[in-house]
């Protein structure tokens, strides 16, 4: 019990502290060791002249510690955003939706891989499912990305990178 607590007041202070995607990382393998399900992240500060202690962020993880959801909350206790992530079986993120306070959907990213588990698109639509920005990497016979292209929401290129490697 002692230990278990430790791990979740340790896990949560690199929450605070750190960005989601640095903070999980670094922790996903005693996210999933300890079978972590949930953490709930509560911010005491100073409104108005008083200490007010609320929720501020909420995240459930699935059983390879991977963040599921996370939810914003406003100090009143009302969602302010809510991100919603899911994963193929061979644990690549595919999907991820951003909504707001009142459950609207503001964002979509799609990702696809290919059989090598390169990710080969990430895909960005809004709130409306109107395409934003499209992403597409590029492999070589070796498995090195060579090519990134970034394509507007009229699907015309905006952006091409290549990449060369010295071996």
């Amino acid at each position: 019990m002692r230990i278990s607590f430790f791990y979740l007041f340790f896990i949560s202070f690199f929450l605070i502290t750190s960005s989601q995607t640095k903070v999980f990382s670094q922790n996903k393998k005693d996210i999933k060791n300890n079978k972590i399900k949930s953490v709930t992240e509560s911010v005491t500060e100073t409104i108005g002249g008083k200490e007010v202690t609320y929720k501020e962020t909420y995240f459930s993880f699935d059983k390879n510690g991977n963040v599921l959801e996370e939810i914003k909350y406003n100090p009143d206790g009302t969602i302010k955003k809510k991100t919603s992530t899911k994963f193929d079986n061979f644990k690549n993120k595919i999907e991820e939706t951003e909504y707001d306070g009142s459950g609207a959907i503001t964002k979509k990213q799609q990702y696809s891989y290919n059989s090598n588990g390169d990710k080969i698109s990430e895909v960005e639509y809004d709130g409306n499912n109107k395409l934003v920005k499209k992403t597409v990497y590029v492999y070589d016979s070796r498995g090195l990305r060579v090519e990134k292209k970034i394509y507007n929401g009229d699907n015309l290129l905006k952006k091409s990178s290549k990449f060369t490697y010295l071996m």
